[in-house]
């Protein structure tokens, strides 16, 4: 015998208005005495058949307990899907009469953010990219804080492996496939430390303005600058390049608004300084 069931799940309540949601379904009764066995019988039965709404609801329903020996998320997530398919596509006379039992698509909305939650929470023990990845790309009703949890997440693990790599490369792609990631600024800076250091590296005129003009932007252009011009009048005079010392300031010593043009050409400067 079937009961209408308070739906208390997840430590959430489902509401309607300002009253607690009764929602009937069947083998209400076995889930909430946790009579599992018996529940899954009767529901997988009914499935054989012609299921409508509320069978799917009670298979969203038994999936859901994470008492039940086979408890599944991800196919709880997917009967909730189906009952809201089959509740929807229902005639009217038909989603009038299972309106009075409890369904409505407040139910459906309130369900999918708990069951979407106990997603992420799997997602979260597991950590790993994967883990996100599916949660991203299947559980499509995750509310826009769940969606915006498991992006953040996922972007972290996977800049974790860029710095660990430390190419060029490999933050060139982070920026590119994921410019909204919280990680691009430093992945940026990074970037910029790296490709200065194998310009460095090589120590010519050559592969100092290539960085400058790959990287307009970045801190160590100034130093670039620098040693630019150091190589260049070193080649002009004939001086020894061991009397020379270069320092770089980047945009923390500007002599002009750098968010003008004309600002800007006037912060390309080089300064000479000779020291008796």
């Amino acid at each position: 015998m079937n009961k209408k069931v308070l739906l208390v799940w997840g430590g959430l309540m489902c509401l309607e208005g300002a009253k607690a949601q009764e929602v009937d379904y069947p083998c209400s009764s076995n889930i909430a005495d946790g009579k599992y066995e018996k529940a899954e019988k009767k529901i997988f039965k009914a499935l054989q058949k012609e299921p409508d709404a509320t069978v799917y609801f009670a298979a969203y329903m038994l999936y859901a307990q994470v008492a039940y020996p086979s408890y599944d998320v991800e196919k709880a997530y997917d009967y909730l899907e189906k009952s809201r398919e089959a509740y929807g596509s229902s005639e009217e006379k038909r989603q009038v009469k299972l309106q009075k039992h409890g369904y409505s698509t407040t139910l459906y909305d309130v369900e999918a953010e708990k069951i979407c939650q106990s997603a992420l929470d799997l997602a979260d023990q597991a950590k790993t990219v994967d883990a996100y990845e599916h949660y991203l790309t299947h559980y499509k009703r995750a509310t826009e804080n769940q969606h915006k949890t498991a992006t953040n997440s996922r972007n972290a693990l996977i800049f974790e492996n860029v710095v660990s790599v430390n190419t060029v490369e490999e933050y060139e792609r982070f920026i590119k496939k994921y410019p909204m990631a919280l990680e691009v600024p430093r992945a940026k800076m990074l970037r910029n430390k790296k490709a200065y250091e194998e310009a460095d590296l090589v120590g010519t005129v050559a592969a100092y303005k290539e960085f400058v003009s790959r990287y307009p932007q970045a801190t160590e252009c100034g130093q670039a600058m620098s040693k630019i011009y150091k190589l260049e009048y070193d080649s002009t005079t004939k001086q020894n390049v061991e009397q020379l010392s270069t320092i770089g300031y980047g945009q923390s010593r500007p002599a002009a608004n750098n968010n003008t043009a004309d600002g800007r050409k006037k912060n390309r400067r080089v300064e000479i300084k000779f020291i008796k």
